[in-house]
């Protein structure tokens, strides 16, 4: 899929660089145009996350305090749960910036790939149980245990993925698959989130990885989210030398798969419990 704001770029730049304009200075003046940018919206974020995260704080006191009527205790929930979205869209617009500059980075350790399935899974288990859906989750016996890589990120991809399925499945169920098959150089990993939704128009489909972009606008009106949510997966996906096919049917449902080539630090099964985990991305 091509994303047009870079086609337009390709062009522009074959334009300037027919017309004698040397590429490198040209290539040189984006890069620093998307470092400022970058820089712009982290300061941006920074200063509006501080005040964001006040509320969210004194929304969980109040909580916490008790003696709240139902209506009250509804009211401080939204309240916290805006608060929230907020914080989840400044961290993709900041990411998105990174990505754009050249600064969104990987940092590699261990993954507890198992782990990590069941925790995304179940963190948008309850989500499913008050929609009525089934929410589920499979794990081939070739899918290694421990590989080398960004756990962060990976989880980021995933809960994005798996809570948008979630978000635009009203009935029938969403479908969580990891397969594995060995490679020469590396283990093919493939995650699939399948679900029986809404699904998307075929005009849209080309589309859905593009920065800001929904498959509806009355449908992204109604569910919330950017647009970015997609983009920043691709993206990251890419960093991880992977790429996501996306195939769908309008009415039907939709189905994401992540391809990965990953590195096997171990293949036997574990019983880990699932640790607690940092800030979660979902769209």
């Amino acid at each position: 899929m091509i994303d047009e704001p870079l086609l337009a770029l390709a062009l522009f730049l074959g334009g300037m660089a027919a017309a004698g304009v040397p590429l490198g200075l040209l290539l040189r003046q984006v890069r620093r145009h998307a470092e400022a940018r970058a820089d712009l919206f982290a300061s941006i974020s920074h200063d509006i996350r501080t005040p964001i995260n006040g509320v969210i704080g004194f929304a969980d006191l109040l909580r916490r305090q008790g003696a709240l009527t139902p209506a009250q205790t509804a009211s401080v929930e939204h309240i916290a749960q805006s608060g929230q979205t907020m914080v989840r869209l400044l961290n993709d617009i900041l990411d998105f910036t990174r990505a754009e500059a050249g600064r969104l980075t990987l940092d590699m350790g261990e993954v507890r790939l198992h782990d990590e399935l069941a925790y995304c899974t179940a963190m948008f288990a309850p989500r499913a149980a008050e929609k009525g859906i089934a929410l589920t989750c499979s794990i081939d016996p070739a899918v290694p245990v421990l590989i080398a890589g960004d756990a962060l990120r990976l989880r980021q991809v995933l809960l994005n993925i798996i809570g948008n399925a979630v978000k635009f499945t009203d009935c029938g169920h969403v479908h969580v698959q990891a397969r594995a098959e060995p490679g020469a150089l590396a283990t093919q990993l493939s995650i699939e989130v399948a679900d029986t939704g809404i699904g998307i128009a075929p005009a849209a489909m080309r589309h859905i990885f593009e920065r800001y972009r929904q498959a509806d606008a009355g449908i992204a009106r109604s569910h919330g989210g950017a647009g970015l949510g997609l983009a920043i997966c691709a993206q990251l996906v890419r960093l991880m030398d992977g790429w996501i096919d996306a195939v769908s049917r309008e009415g039907t449902g939709s189905s994401f798969i992540v391809h990965l080539p990953v590195r096997v630090l171990a293949d036997t099964a574990a019983s880990s419990p699932v640790n607690k985990q940092p800030e979660l991305r979902a769209a």
